[in-house]
């Protein structure tokens, strides 16, 4: 007996998945008596690690994180805002394609914490002047990414956004997140690893780091499978006028 290795290589980060194996029929009684709020939890922790990997692989350092805002006595509901996204993604494209680029986005919808509609999105670079004559409706807000964490601390934000209003008149259906049609689900490598178990704590392949705060040894509530988690970064070097680093 052994464990099973999934590898995902996204950008400059390795993200590991070490589990156990147990039988099937254990598996699945392990899996009904999981309570709904466990499976919530764990769903949660699933997206999180798939909304990091999305942007580690398409996205890098010096790319744009936008908050797309609204002038307060234009704010629109929540369907006539999706209808001025769609609208704003296919002139983002446009702006792209005639300056010999593609369009890569993550995006969210939210509502503030005082009843404001607004946008976030994840772009890869262009010229910020002509993302703004494109949103018309308010502030286009701009912070440039970073790759401290693989992204995982800006994935955390995008999913805590809140998608209903404080007075629960307004709600935001749908998915936490979308993003444009080019971005793919990131597939692991699989390994049988003949080895009876791993080291509790994980080294880096030559030239990455472990990303110390990714690191998880544990049970899967819904499996009861002990597994084990965690990324690493490659390391770069740093030019002489650079203060830091990945």
């Amino acid at each position: 007996m052994g464990y099973r290795k999934k590898t995902y290589r996204t950008g400059p980060v390795i993200e590991i998945e070490k589990t156990y194996y147990v039988p099937r029929s254990q598996e699945r009684a392990s899996k009904a008596a999981a309570t709904a709020e466990a499976v919530k939890k764990n769903n949660d922790k699933l997206a999180r690690r798939e909304l990091t990997r999305q942007l580690t692989t398409y996205f890098t350092a010096n790319d744009w994180f936008l908050a797309l805002t609204y002038r307060k006595e234009e704010r629109p509901d929540p369907e006539t805002a999706k209808k001025q996204m769609k609208k704003f993604w296919r002139d983002m494209r446009k702006l792209y394609a005639e300056n010999g680029q593609e369009l890569f986005y993550i995006s969210t919808t939210a509502i503030g914490s005082r009843g404001g509609i607004h946008h976030h999105a994840v772009v890869n670079y262009i010229d910020l002047r002509e993302i703004k004559k494109l949103w018309p409706y308010g502030q286009v807000r701009p912070v440039l990414t970073y790759m401290d964490g693989a992204f995982a601390a800006l994935a955390d934000y995008i999913i805590d956004q809140n998608k209903t209003a404080p007075d629960k008149t307004e709600i935001i259906p749908g998915r936490r997140w979308s993003h444009s049609r080019n971005i793919k689900k990131v597939e692991p490598k699989i390994e049988e690893v003949s080895a009876k178990e791993w080291k509790k704590e994980p080294q880096p392949l030559k030239g990455y780091r472990i990303i110390l705060e990714s690191v998880e040894n544990g049970v899967n509530p819904i499996t009861g499978i002990p597994y084990q988690f965690y990324r690493m970064i490659r390391i770069r070097r740093r030019n002489k006028s650079e203060q830091c680093f990945a």
